[in-house]
């Protein structure tokens, strides 16, 4: 099966690189004054007592997150405005996920550190792995 690159035909995107700074630009708002939403990067992961979902914000303070947890659906959120003497640069981010059955709602914990926003979510006792053994 051979695979066709599809290019929008109101755009005459030339290459690559204009795709990704055009696209940059779109996220993050007009360099200098505008504004900008961006949806954040996440990982997840599993380990044997909780479900992990460590998200990248480089350069944004933990008091200008939020996170919430409504019906397993975990966001996080948030709004970064930087002022100088002649430009303002306002910027919105936001991701949800759909938290894992059997999670335990009332132990879950987030971190902050080196960019990484880490949100740990306990599995609760009857989710947890057990060992069988083989007679």
């Amino acid at each position: 099966m051979q695979l066709i690159r599809h290019t929008n035909p109101r755009t005459s995107i030339p290459n690559d690189i204009d795709h990704w700074f055009l696209n940059f630009l779109r996220d993050f708002g007009s360099l200098g004054n505008g504004t900008g939403t961006t949806n954040l990067s996440v990982d997840l992961h599993e380990s044997k007592d909780a479900y992990h979902a460590t998200f990248a914000m480089p350069g944004i303070a933990k008091d200008d997150v939020e996170i919430e947890l409504d019906n397993s659906v975990l966001t996080v959120n948030g709004k970064v405005t930087r002022k100088s003497d002649n430009e303002h640069y306002e910027s919105t981010f936001n991701r949800s996920i759909t938290v894992p059955d059997g999670v335990k709602t009332d132990g879950i914990s987030a971190s902050m550190q080196d960019g990484l926003l880490t949100v740990t979510m306990p599995k609760s006792e009857d989710k947890k792995p057990v060992a069988i053994s083989v007679n």
